[in-house]
């Protein structure tokens, strides 16, 4: 029979933490749009980071 105690030394000896990205980094691996760039394209970058947040806000258990 496996105990609790063993399964939680196994997760924390083999299982390696993620760090999810800020605002700040999400903004930036954002696909890049000219000025000058159709509306539809704009959409694309806003689609990017809205569905980015989002997701990390998920992740973290959530909404913000």
């Amino acid at each position: 029979m496996i105990d609790a105690e063993h399964i939680m030394k196994y997760i924390d000896e083999y299982v390696i933490p993620i760090e999810l990205p800020s605002d700040e980094e999400i903004e930036m691996a954002a696909p890049y749009v000219p000025r000058d760039a159709h509306d539809y394209y704009v959409g694309d970058r806003d689609g990017f980071i809205e569905g980015a947040k989002w997701m990390r806000d998920k992740i973290q258990g959530g909404e913000k």
